[in-house]
């Protein structure tokens, strides 16, 4: 008898956690709006727990203008012809206020400098300088403080100088 109560505790207890976890509170990501000074993103994330801990991270890529430069200032500077893709990352932690909802201000900074020979910068010139990138896509991944993803969305960005436009891909929960 002791042994069968103990083995439909250990059932229970197994279903109960399964169950648990199936149902548990994620993260809704709502309201993203996009803008240039690197790449921004402005949301909110909703449907966490009450002050749950939890980090945005901004990832996103494009082709960039690239200026390359000769460091003993004998050539002038030369814009690269290659436009190599670069990538960029950001993140920041938010917590839910008592009704699961926080607002995020993310910023993913491209770097300042690529290798020459990635730029396909001539030969003799000795750094290369990303003067913009043309972001084409961006993901913003909603984790919780363990670094588990709670929600995730996708974009397709179209640049230009003056502004970015992102729509929406798809949605992974």
């Amino acid at each position: 008898m002791r042994k069968f109560l103990t083995a439909c505790l250990t059932a229970i207890a197994i279903v109960s956690l399964s169950v648990s976890s199936v149902f548990a509170v994620g993260a809704n990501i709502r309201g993203v709006t996009f803008s240039l000074g690197s790449l921004i993103a402005d949301g909110q994330v909703t449907d966490m727990d009450p002050y749950q801990l939890s980090k945005v991270i901004l990832k996103t890529s494009g082709p960039a203008d690239v200026i390359c430069r000769d460091l003993d200032g004998y050539k002038p500077d030369k814009l690269s012809h290659h436009h190599p893709v670069v990538y960029a990352t950001g993140s920041v932690w938010i917590k839910a206020n008592a009704h699961g909802k926080s607002s995020f201000h993310v910023v993913a900074k491209p770097p300042t400098y690529i290798s020459v020979h990635t730029a396909g910068c001539p030969h003799g010139y000795e750094k290369a300088i990303v003067d913009f990138v043309y972001f084409t896509q961006a993901s913003i991944t909603v984790t919780d403080k363990h670094g588990t993803a709670l929600d995730q969305e996708n974009y397709r960005c179209e640049t230009t100088r003056e502004c970015v436009t992102c729509k929406k891909k798809s949605s992974h929960h």
